[in-house]
């Protein structure tokens, strides 16, 4: 069985850490990193994933089974609800 792939969303100190956590479980995969910031295009570099400056990029993508959003908590609920309209489960 293929792990899920989960996206992170948000490149800041607590998306940093989950990108961490993510990519050093074995019951999931690292799918992308998405933040609009210039600095997350490195760290998607050296993670070997896709980036992605948007999340609307992301799940049109469809590389991710789910995604975290590490997104200052105001996004959230405006992000959960582009993540069910597309029907992509998130953890914020």
């Amino acid at each position: 069985m293929e792990k899920p792939r989960i996206a992170v969303v948000g490149a800041g100190l607590i998306g940093k850490n989950h990108i961490r956590l993510v990519s050093e479980s074995k019951a999931c995969a690292l799918a992308a990193i998405v933040d609009p910031f210039e600095a997350s295009i490195t760290l998607a570099r050296e993670y070997g994933v896709p980036h992605f400056e948007t999340l609307v990029e992301l799940l049109d993508s469809g590389l991710a089974d789910g995604v975290i959003l590490a997104t200052p908590n105001n996004l959230h609920v405006q992000q959960a609800k582009l993540c069910i309209e597309s029907r992509m489960p998130s953890s914020a």
